[in-house]
């Protein structure tokens, strides 16, 4: 019996206490949940212009409603050659009670915010970012440098810029501002990354334009085992796989993110169905996506305590 793995996380409390460990090669890569958000139709965020009959067929037949949406917020630890790397911060203490956890669940798995050496961020949604500082300013992981796309970082920084929203013009503007002020708070600690860049011998970064104007996704390899973290190029485990092809209202740019998406698809099944991890998928959001029919479907990985 092979207890490689398992000595790897002897030091962590029980898997479930918010995080999910499991050995990437020589790599330590955990899913730490930083909550949930629910919202109310679904459809304006998912599929706005599908045929509503078939949308919620999709979510039926994976037994989810389609009144109301429950969206799980994952981020992702890497842990080897003595640094601390997390992929993307969560919500901060913008969002109620259903979020802000990821300082707690990262103390689960035995790591305190201040060991976090480097933040990847994908792109500057508020479930992506605004961890980043305290509603007082305190920067929430004080020992880390940031990593964003420097398209990203001009997206979000220009004081012109403008965004549409399913939510409503009130929640594109707090997006904005709520951006702004996190962008702002690691200026002087922020390097800028470019597609295909190599962020450590582990990690490469994947161009994801389209859900945001200089999204990343990012390949993590070790010892020929390798995971991609997607970002938001795939958002629903259900409809976005079924139906990749539909435009989601939450992306910036739909019809250029249908094109990453079909892009990112072809590529995780093309190269044996690597792990991936999904920020919005059913934590911990690991598993493996395969061709279905016309679409994909999700495979999450077996639950190892």
């Amino acid at each position: 019996m092979s207890t490689s793995s398992s000595n790897q996380r002897a030091s962590r409390l029980h898997q479930g206490q918010g995080f999910y460990s499991f050995a990437l090669g020589n790599l330590t890569v955990t899913s730490v949940s930083d909550g949930f958000l629910v919202f109310d139709d679904p459809q304006a965020a998912l599929a706005p212009k599908a045929n509503s009959q078939e949308f919620a067929a999709i979510l039926s037949k994976k037994f989810v409603s389609s009144d109301v949406a429950y969206t799980h917020i994952n981020t992702l630890l890497i842990e080897g050659n003595g640094k601390k790397i997390l992929i993307d911060n969560g919500c901060g203490d913008s969002f109620g009670p259903g979020t802000g956890a990821l300082v707690k669940h990262l103390a689960n798995a035995g790591v305190k915010a201040s060991e976090i050496d480097v933040v990847l961020v994908s792109h500057a949604h508020p479930d992506h970012i605004f961890g980043t500082i305290t509603r007082t300013g305190e920067h929430v992981f004080p020992n880390a440098r940031y990593m964003i796309s420097k398209k990203e970082w001009d997206f979000w920084t220009d004081p012109n810029v403008k965004i549409s929203s399913p939510f409503g013009e009130e929640m594109a503007r707090a997006a904005i501002l709520g951006a702004q002020r996190h962008l702002k708070a690691i200026e002087d600690r922020v390097s800028f990354i470019d597609s295909e860049q190599e962020i450590t011998p582990e990690i490469r970064a994947i161009r994801a334009f389209g859900h945001t104007p200089g999204m990343m996704a990012f390949i993590i390899t070790s010892n020929r085992k390798s995971l991609i973290y997607t970002a938001d190029a795939l958002h629903h485990f259900a409809v976005t796989l079924a139906r990749p092809d539909w435009e989601l209202g939450v992306d910036n740019n739909p019809v250029e993110a249908v094109v990453t998406r079909m892009r990112l698809l072809e590529k995780i099944t093309a190269d044996g169905a690597p792990l991936v991890h999904v920020p919005h998928f059913p934590f911990p959001g690991v598993g493996h996506i395969r061709r279905e029919h016309t679409g994909y479907a999700w495979e999450p990985v077996v639950w190892e305590w």
